[in-house]
């Protein structure tokens, strides 16, 4: 007798995490990617409910003293398409924009992807990282969700 077990999303979001931080030592170790004095900052993942389906989003930025790094970014896309974009705004504690970014319309659902950002973007106590995914969907509307992060300098 086989039995379904319903997925536990919190469980789905650790395993995602783990997963991150084994790749990010990896790529720290072979020195491919930001300095291992880099702090990671994530941002609360994200999802939204279509179908009954759910799309995620998993976000990380780097801060390296008090400038940027780079993000990692996940999209999950139920529908598996391949035209998921990311768009990213980081704002000044006084809520100035203080750079964007929007990924080009051909992320692939399930593939993780990494951005550095500009150097002179430097970090305050309380700058404030929002990533919005956009899901596509093939002659329907995409649906959005929005995670959010405030970082600091690295102590």
């Amino acid at each position: 007798m086989t039995r379904e077990i319903a997925p536990n999303l919190k469980e789905g979001r650790m395993y995602k995490r783990f997963l991150f931080a084994l790749l990010s030592t990896v790529v720290v170790i072979l020195g491919l990617a930001t300095p291992a004095s880099a702090q990671v900052q994530y941002a609360n993942d994200c999802d939204v409910t279509t179908d009954g389906n759910i799309d995620e989003l998993v976000a990380h930025v780097h801060v390296v003293g008090n400038h940027f790094g780079e993000i990692h970014y996940l999209i999950l896309n139920h529908q598996g398409q391949d035209q998921n974009n990311l768009n990213v705004r980081i704002y000044h504690p006084d809520g100035s924009l203080a750079w964007s970014w929007n990924s080009p319309d051909n992320r692939h659902s399930g593939v993780w992807y990494f951005r550095t950002i500009d150097p002179t973007v430097r970090v305050y106590d309380g700058t404030r990282v929002v990533f919005t995914a956009i899901f596509d969907r093939l002659l329907e509307p995409d649906p959005r969700c929005t995670a959010r992060v405030t970082v600091a300098p690295e102590v």
